[in-house]
């Protein structure tokens, strides 16, 4: 299978993650980055913009976690986790 096509199968997304809730938001390809540890990348926030969200509605859900997910056919691969239950 060329490159091009396995690119085509990759989708990407965020899944938020709460004590009762998981919800899932797409990523589009225009987003995703390379960080400076050669890692695929997506800033939360340009996500939560992308679906007319704020960290504050973020917040409103209680989540735990965000994982920044690759979708490839069937297999799923979480490539970033972000703990989201900080009591500060």
């Amino acid at each position: 299978m060329s490159q091009l096509m396995k690119n085509l199968k990759e989708t990407y997304a965020y899944v938020i993650e709460g004590n009762e809730m998981k919800k899932t938001f797409s990523v589009c390809r225009n987003d995703i980055i390379e960080n400076a540890d050669g890692e695929i990348d997506c800033p939360l926030d340009a996500v939560l913009s992308k679906h007319h969200l704020t960290f504050g509605d973020l917040n409103g859900l209680s989540p735990t976690r965000a994982l920044f997910v690759k979708y490839e056919g069937e297999q799923e691969t979480v490539l970033n986790e972000i703990s989201l239950n900080i009591n500060l």
